[in-house]
């Protein structure tokens, strides 16, 4: 740029300008402290250190500003007219530095496309007024300070815009207005890495145009970690996460309304989009409707209210990774379908994480459409997922724990699964999932049990294991009292076809049974396959998931591959009331009911055979520890049995302070035969009984000799009568035998 030559130099721009686009140009600030006006010739020199007859924004969007200079006691500059510049660089080079303003009033604005926040480390450097353009704006690419836009920060005539930050000093923003009056406005705001932040200490607002529904994006937090301190009035979407950059995003948010009051959507790239309740302020309260389209991580050290209904776009998870002693409470309706796929077989919400959710909302299949009602739910993570009442289950296909606990209930009334199915970890994994009851009334758990779950029963209620439950893991009785009355299933091989008629895609719909067969299969069931010609390969790990009896059909859990043959020879697994697992019964539990325990028996608390008179089997071994009681109840008005019974498959222990106690006796006094059994044992019998209660008169406790014996209520023989030989078999159940006198 040639000296101040007045008309020859403008003259020459001009010439210059018409035969073809001019070169960027540096702008040096040479101005003195306090305020200026950025139109002042004088207060700037070129890039080759001459004085120029023009100031940076005249040759639009190619001009670079620098204002990184020594200033001394600051500078502040005014811009009165629309003004575009390619680079601002800001900062006072001052050993002790001070701060530098750029403003804008009236007309005045300014579109900058990269801000550098420069200067000597602790540099103020205050933008107010930035006018974001059609190019976008790359904020403080070359920083040793934070930048604060304060003011109002505008969108130029709305539309689609990008307010970025590739900074580590960090990007404070007062309010955001993402229209100026001829459009709706569509904000990405990112940082270019995780680890970069972006404060915004105002309110976002739709501007001068609202968009056209609370569905349409306005606003999208794409990267980086985000500290959002006011409650935004803007109306749209807002959207958590982007495909680029694909990078972890995290909203840290001060207020309830710290998003629009419109719908919140998690999607865009596989990275890791995250809420927190900023620390100290309490639970936030979000009301937005939301999508999951993506995972929902929510974590801090505050608790997070959902109040707004959810639903999924495809099968995605809820990660709750609050602190502990925190929750994250769903009460709004929770999806496992956005319901616009008719076809679809169902989607699965995965709850994972460290932390404490409460669902008090309903879970239910698809929203807005009541067909193909197959969504079901996965507990992953190490945390706890808590089903607080009864009408949060309607998702109309099974349940799985895989890892951590799901709770039904909290003491109060009974949370049951509505005969869902109930899988546990499948077959080689490393984790063990657990299902804890807690409820102090009565519940029928109508519900096949299968693969690796622990079973805690904590509640002070009556839970009845009804259905033929099969699978593996620990049953733990630790309060309360727990029937198991389902008992054995017998599966079977069939031959059928792999895919639903006019079904489409890789579905695990498999048809062609008949009634009869359809009849013996238990949704929850384990089911194999080998392919009948073919390659196919079977799903690992699947189980009966749905029964349509109407089309005489199953869901199997999976997918069924579409090069899978026409046709699988399939195999149903087999089962008793509690499959191959173990019970536990603590202190203060009680276990009984009249089905089959798979695994061993042992005993801290009450064995009570029977749902009155009955008989309980443990197909393994039984144990009665010091605190235990083998509950004994009889009543003489039944025909038949009459004595609840104990039939053990294997050895039974029972340890020193162990009891039996007949204090349920229905009546005592109308006992006549010579024995009656009350428990057996097919292996061998280890100790006695320590305390004997409320025996009946005239009556003693013979515990038989060797194996394959029992333990019987025997009459002690009258004087010189010869009983040997006097008894007969009266009842034969569960593999004993009830002795009575001859008569």
């Amino acid at each position: 740029m040639s000296l101040r030559m007045g008309l020859f130099v403008r003259g020459a721009l001009a010439a210059a300008l018409f035969a073809g686009p001019a070169a960027a140009e540096t702008f040096n600030y040479t101005g003195g402290t306090g305020a200026q006006n950025w139109a002042v010739d004088a207060n700037w020199l070129g890039d080759a250190g001459e004085f120029v007859d023009k100031y940076p924004g005249q040759t639009v969007g190619t001009d670079n500003a620098n204002l990184s200079v020594n200033l001394g006691a600051g500078l502040t500059i005014g811009i009165a007219a629309p003004t575009t510049v390619a680079t601002l660089n800001m900062g006072d080079t001052n050993a002790t530095p001070g701060a530098q303003s750029v403003t804008t009033s009236g007309i005045g604005t300014l579109t900058a496309t990269n801000i550098g926040s420069l200067g000597t480390a602790g540099a103020v450097n205050n933008i107010s007024g930035l006018l974001i353009g059609t190019a976008g704006t790359t904020v403080t690419s070359a920083s040793t300070n934070p930048l604060n836009l304060l003011g109002t920060t505008s969108l130029l005539n709305g539309g689609a815009k990008t307010l970025r930050n590739s900074s580590n000093q960090g990007l404070n923003i007062n309010d955001i207005s993402l229209s100026t009056g001829t459009a709706a406005g569509n904000l990405l705001i990112r940082n270019d890495t995780a680890t970069q932040v972006i404060n915004l200490n105002g309110v976002i607002s739709n501007g001068a145009i609202a968009p056209a529904g609370p569905g349409t994006l306005q606003v999208n937090y794409a990267a980086g970690t985000f500290h959002n301190k006011v409650s935004s009035t803007y109306t749209g979407a807002t959207q958590l996460g982007a495909n680029s950059p694909n990078v972890n995003s995290t909203n840290i948010i001060y207020t309830d309304g710290a998003f629009s009051t419109g719908r919140l959507i998690f999607s865009g790239g596989t990275a890791i989009k995250s809420i927190e309740g900023a620390t100290g302020l309490g639970t936030r309260t979000l009301a937005n409707e939301i999508q999951l389209a993506r995972e929902a991580r929510f974590a801090g050290s505050e608790s997070i209210v959902l109040t707004g209904q959810a639903f999924q776009t495809s099968s995605r998870g809820i990660i709750n990774d609050i602190a502990a002693g925190k929750t994250l409470s769903i009460n709004g309706n929770l999806f496992t379908d956005s319901g616009t796929n008719a076809a679809d077989v169902g989607r699965k919400i995965v709850f994972s994480g460290t932390g404490r959710t409460e669902v008090n909302g309903v879970i239910d299949d698809k929203l807005g459409l009541a067909t193909a009602q197959r969504g079901n739910v996965r507990q992953a993570g190490t945390g706890r997922t808590v089903f607080m009442n009864n009408s949060v289950v309607a998702y109309g296909a099974g349940t799985e724990v895989f890892d951590g606990t799901l709770q039904l209930g909290t003491g109060g009334a009974a949370v049951g699964l509505n005969g869902h199915a109930l899988a546990g970890t499948p077959t080689g994994s490393a984790t063990t999932g657990t299902l804890e009851i807690n409820h102090s009334a009565s519940l029928n758990l109508d519900t096949s049990t299968s693969y690796n779950l622990n079973i805690n029963h904590v509640g002070s209620g009556t839970t009845t294991l009804s259905d033929n439950n099969f699978g593996s893991g620990t049953i733990n009785v630790s309060n309360g009292k727990l029937l198991v009355n389902g008992g054995n299933w017998s599966g079977q091989t069939v031959l059928t076809s792999p895919r639903d008629p006019g079904g489409t895609g890789n579905t695990a719909i498999l048809g062609g049974f008949t009634a009869t067969q359809l009849a013996a299969i238990h949704i929850g069931q384990p089911v194999t396959g080998t392919p009948n010609g073919g390659t196919g390969v079977f799903p690992t790990g699947a189980y009966v998931q749905e029964i349509d009896t109407v089309n005489n059909r199953i869901l199997v859990s999976g997918n069924i591959p579409t090069s899978a043959p026409n046709t699988w020879d399939l195999t149903f697994s087999s089962g008793t009331g509690t499959g191959t697992a173990n019970v536990i019964v603590g202190a203060n539990g009680t276990v009984g009911g009249t089905g089959i325990i798979g695994g061993f028996l042992g005993a801290n608390g009450i064995v009570a055979p029977g749902a009155s008179v009955g008989t309980l089997t443990v197909n393994g071994n039984g144990i009665f520890n010091g605190t235990s009681t083998l509950a004994v109840e009889y009543d003489s008005s039944l025909g038949g049995q009459q004595v609840d019974i104990l039939a053990v498959g294997g050895n039974l222990t029972l340890n020193a302070g162990s009891t039996i106690s007949f204090a349920n006796l229905n009546s005592p006094n109308n006992l006549t035969g010579p024995a009656y059994i009350v428990a057996s044992y097919i292996g061998t019998l280890t100790g006695t009984f320590t305390n004997v209660l409320n025996i009946p008169s005239g009556y003693f406790l013979d515990y038989g000799t060797g194996t394959n014996s029992n333990i019987t209520l025997t009459a002690v023989p009258e004087a010189g009568a010869f009983l040997a030989g006097t008894v007969v078999s009266l009842l034969v159940g569960a593999g004993v035998t009830l002795r009575r006198r001859r008569k």
